[in-house]
């Protein structure tokens, strides 16, 4: 029987030891993962922490504290988090920073830290580009959800939008986020078509593929497709296009301004050169020939500076790296080629006024007057038709469109004033030819 009793004793003993000891025993969570510890927007819901985030940017100016702040944002994001703010938006770090102070760029961040997959992953990927955009010293005036007047009276807003440093172009950018084919449906219609009525350059971009109907339409009304390609790819693409589009110019400006110069400086050579005293009309002569040599230095003078805005634009293409002072002065540069080529048309319109005037007071005939301007004209078509056929010679330096620009408008000068020749002898000088005439067939009628 004792042996039994000790028995009973060891079994109860060892069922209620666990029982008492899982009751005084103390519960250990989980630790928080460490990017949360101290994170202010941890855990609260979005209708609560979205004000907050627009509070704290507002009372803070510090650059650093602002990225502070967006960095936990997106590490408090539900489906955003630690992987993508260090991945996709390389943790905000200097390079792919982005303008905290804009109340439109803190909308696109709001979202990143929305409950909506769908909508995080169309913010993330618009953020990327936006980085890109901003970060570029080839862009200024970067913003996103840019209202934009339509015709149509429509409300919409730019996906992104930015000015180039390069062509002074301010370009729309819509970003579509689908994985899926994208197709042409009625909302993308009306979106190509309220593009379409854009003063500027006009791009979509896709994640995924376009179809060919979506393609067609866009480019029916101006709008260029990219498809299944990188932030970089379509930077790259656009500041390309620019700095060719740069050089045709340069090429032509300093082609036509060195035919202006040459020409103006013939004429005033043979005007001074006159024996003589200097009455009116040769100093009107002087006037026109001046102006020409001026419109001609103010050609080459655009020319160039357009040439080193090229160069400099070629050099912040090859650059990953963040340089205000690069864009400022590429900005500075093409508002000062801009201006100055307005000077030279402007000259050309008073050279144009004052051989007009010439003409009329008897300083120089049909002939010459329709030589002069025909000339002019052909010279400049000439300069930009060779221009771009140099143009398909590419290379760091723009020697195809200087060289064919020459060409071009050196063949278009004499061929401009063979045919204002050849007008002259067709339609003026036949016809006052047949007026003499018949007023000699009078003239002998009446002294019969």
């Amino acid at each position: 029987m004792t042996s039994r009793k000790l028995l009973y004793c060891v079994l109860v003993i060892a069922a209620v030891v666990p029982s008492a000891a899982a009751s005084t025993a103390v519960t250990v969570s989980a630790p928080p993962p460490a990017a949360q510890v101290g994170n202010p927007f941890s855990g609260l819901p979005y209708a609560q922490k979205a004000p907050m985030l627009e509070q704290m940017l507002r009372d803070t100016r510090s650059p650093a504290e602002q990225v502070r702040i967006a960095r936990e944002w997106v590490r408090a994001g539900r489906h955003a988090g630690v992987p993508r703010l260090g991945q996709m938006f390389k943790n905000f770090e200097p390079g792919r920073r982005i303008d905290l102070n804009d109340p439109k760029v803190i909308d696109l961040l709001k979202k990143l830290g929305s409950t909506n997959r769908n909508v995080v992953q169309g913010a993330a990927r618009e953020m990327v580009y936006y980085q890109k955009f901003y970060n570029s010293p080839l862009f200024s005036e970067v913003t996103v959800l840019r209202p934009v007047p339509t015709k149509s009276g429509v409300p919409s807003d730019q996906d992104i939008s930015f000015r180039s440093n390069i062509s002074g172009r301010r370009t729309w950018v819509e970003v579509k986020t689908t994985k899926q084919r994208l197709a042409l449906d009625s909302r993308l219609k009306n979106q190509i078509e309220r593009m379409g009525e854009f003063k500027g350059r006009r791009v979509i971009i896709s994640r995924g593929r376009v179809s060919e109907s979506v393609k067609a339409y866009a480019k029916r009304h101006g709008v260029e497709v990219y498809e299944n390609v990188k932030a970089s790819k379509v930077l790259e693409t656009i500041a390309q296009s620019d700095i060719k589009n740069v050089q045709l110019r340069a090429g032509t400006s300093l082609a036509f301004g060195v035919i202006l110069l040459s020409h103006g400086s013939y004429r005033l050579y043979y005007t001074l050169a006159l024996p003589g005293e200097m009455d009116a009309e040769r100093w009107r002569a002087v006037a026109s020939d001046s102006t020409l040599i001026g419109a001609g230095g103010v050609q080459v003078t655009s020319g160039v500076l357009n040439l080193k805005l090229a160069s400099l634009a070629r050099q912040a293409s090859m650059t990953r790296k963040v340089n205000p002072e690069l864009a400022s002065h590429m900005g500075r540069l093409q508002s000062a080629g801009k201006w100055v080529g307005r000077a030279g048309w402007v000259l050309i319109v008073v050279y144009e006024g004052i051989e007009v005037y010439r003409w009329r007071a008897g300083d120089i005939n049909t002939r010459q007057f329709a030589q002069t301007t025909g000339g002019l004209g052909t010279a400049l078509g000439g300069a930009l038709a060779g221009a771009g056929i140099g143009a398909l010679v590419d290379g760091p330096l723009p020697i195809g469109e200087i060289v064919g620009g020459l060409v071009g408008g050196t063949i278009g000068f004499f061929a401009g004033r063979k045919a204002g020749d050849v007008a002259y002898e067709a339609f003026i000088f036949s016809s006052a030819e047949m007026k003499a005439r018949k007023l000699e067939i009078m003239a002998a009628a009446l002294r019969q």
